[in-house]
C-alpha cells in the first residue's frame, strides 16, 4: 500500500522478491541470500556479491569452454531454484555474459558457446559490460571505458583536479 497526498492505494499482494527500497539494506540482503553461496562452490565457480547483485566467473582454456559453459548453466539453474525457495527471482533482463580473451582467441569460440540460458531466456555474449562503473570489453583493452570517460567534461575536470593534488612541486615545474 502507498500513501500519497490524495489518499492511499489499494493493497497489492507480493508473491516473490524484495520490494525496491525495502527495509532490507545491502548487508541484510546478502545475509538473507547467504545460504545460496555454497552453490557456486559446488559448481567450482568463483563469485562476488554486491548488495542484490551477484557475479559468477571462472577461467578455462579454449578447449575447456564446453565444460565451463555447462558448469555456469548448471550453477545458474541451481541458483534460480534456491532463490525461488527464498521467493526471489533471477532477472534475465539484468543478466550479462562476456568472454575475456585475446582477439584471436575470441574468434575461436564456437558460436554455440556465445550465449547462455538463464531462466528460459537466452543471454547473448556481450562485447562490453559495465562493472561497478568500469566498462570492460572482451579484449580488456579499456578503450570503451576511456572513450566514455573522456566524453564527460565533468569527469575529466574532476579527474584532472584529483591528479593535480598528487603532483609534486618539482613535477609541476617541469
Amino acid at each position: 500500500m502507498f500513501t500519497t497526498h490524495s489518499g492511499q492505494t489499494h493493497t497489492i499482494p507480493h508473491t516473490s522478491g524484495v520490494p525496491q527500497g525495502s527495509s532490507l539494506g545491502p548487508a541484510q540482503f546478502i545475509s538473507y541470500t547467504e545460504c545460496t553461496t555454497n552453490i557456486f562452490s559446488l559448481h567450482s565457480i568463483q563469485y562476488h556479491m554486491f548488495a542484490d547483485d551477484s557475479q559468477s566467473y571462472s577461467h578455462c582454456t579454449i578447449f575447456e569452454i564446453p565444460a565451463l559453459v555447462h558448469q555456469l548453466s548448471s550453477c545458474i539453474d541451481d541458483l534460480a531454484k534456491s532463490y525461488a525457495f527464498l521467493r526471489l527471482q533471477l532477472n534475465p533482463a539484468k543478466t550479462e555474459f562476456i568472454w575475456f580473451r585475446s582477439r584471436v582467441n575470441l574468434t575461436r569460440i564456437p558460436q554455440r558457446f556465445r550465449s547462455i540460458q538463464v531462466c528460459g531466456s537466452v543471454i547473448k555474449c556481450a562485447v562490453v559490460v559495465r562493472d561497478l562503473g568500469v566498462y570492460l570489453d572482451s579484449e580488456l583493452s579499456m578503450k570503451h571505458h576511456v572513450n566514455n570517460s573522456t566524453r564527460s567534461p565533468v569527469l575529466a575536470s574532476t579527474t584532472s583536479g584529483d591528479c593535480a593534488r598528487f603532483v609534486t612541486t618539482s613535477a609541476e615545474k617541469s
